[in-house]
């Protein structure tokens, strides 16, 4: 059996004080996105004039296209001394994202900017491939313990060639009702750098390739919310595939495919048809135990 399902995107993390604490200043966030400039120094003073404000940002996340992988260092240093961040993760990307935008394939650069509640604490830690043992038990331990008020949240961005199960395994079981938000970089090779941090107080710096970069967040009027970031919703009835060839599927429940897609777009909505004419994915649902793994 499978389901015609509908992409559909929304914001991935929402940060705001518990509902009980109605007094302290909620966090405010935003975010912007470059147009697609030849130079990255263009698009850095862009983000920086549309993302400065009078109140110092307490972290700043910055998104650098593949085009301008190998000037992470200078690139992310620039944005961190332009929006004069306490704390910045920089992180390589295929696609950025901001403002409502989303750009691929081409160097435009994001930056997500906030200002947290009042008395929440920001403490930044990285995993490394050669380290990572003493590197997970500093990162669990970075979320605190039951002692202190509220619950940790964290942001996590991760080299894929970095010990990423070992590092979210340490953090489930440290905090395991916490929310941990946030990605894979993008590295140009195996041996470049794809992240970048810079720390209250210090300069900032490229990490080593195979590293994964977080920050724990925690205070009495702070929480993390997760939210569904491109998911989908089904469209239509589902079907059986009654015949088929490799990865092109030719009919479904006994008729053409093409003609049951075009019977669920006579029944659907102005919205639905935009979706099912750049958006359309298929769901296969799991399968049971005893079931024929052949889908």
């Amino acid at each position: 059996m499978i389901q015609m399902m509908l992409a559909i995107a929304s914001v991935a993390v929402r940060v705001a004080p518990p509902r009980m604490c109605a007094t302290p200043k909620p966090a405010n966030f935003r975010s912007a996105i470059s147009p697609p400039f030849a130079e990255w120094r263009v698009g850095v003073e862009h983000l920086v004039s549309e993302l400065q404000s009078d109140a110092q940002p307490d972290i700043a996340v910055i998104f650098v296209p593949l085009q301008y992988a190998a000037d992470l260092d200078e690139l992310c240093g620039e944005m961190a001394r332009g929006l004069s961040s306490k704390l910045t993760v920089g992180c390589v990307a295929a696609g950025v994202a901001g403002d409502g935008l989303e750009v691929e394939g081409q160097p435009s650069i994001s930056a997500l900017v906030g200002k947290l509640p009042d008395g929440t604490s920001m403490t930044p830690f990285t995993v490394s491939r050669e380290s990572a043992d003493q590197d997970v038990l500093r990162a669990a331990r970075s979320g605190g313990d039951a002692s202190e008020a509220g619950r940790p949240g964290f942001l996590a961005f991760a080299d894929p060639f970095s010990p990423i199960p070992v590092a979210l395994a340490a953090l489930d079981a440290a905090h395991p009702a916490s929310v941990v938000a946030g990605g894979l970089s993008c590295p140009v090779s195996q041996e470049q750098p794809s992240l970048w941090l810079q720390v209250p107080g210090a300069g900032g710096r490229a990490l080593p390739p195979g590293s994964l970069v977080g920050v724990a967040l925690r205070g009495e009027h702070f929480e993390m919310h997760s939210l569904c970031a491109q998911g989908a919703a089904p469209v239509g009835p589902s079907f059986t595939v009654t015949k088929g060839q490799g990865n092109v599927v030719e009919e479904l429940d006994g008729r053409p495919a093409l003609e049951q897609l075009s019977r669920i777009a006579q029944k659907s909505d102005e919205r639905e048809l935009k979706l099912i004419q750049r958006a359309l994915l298929v769901g296969i649902p799991p399968l049971a135990e005893g079931d024929d793994e052949e889908v």
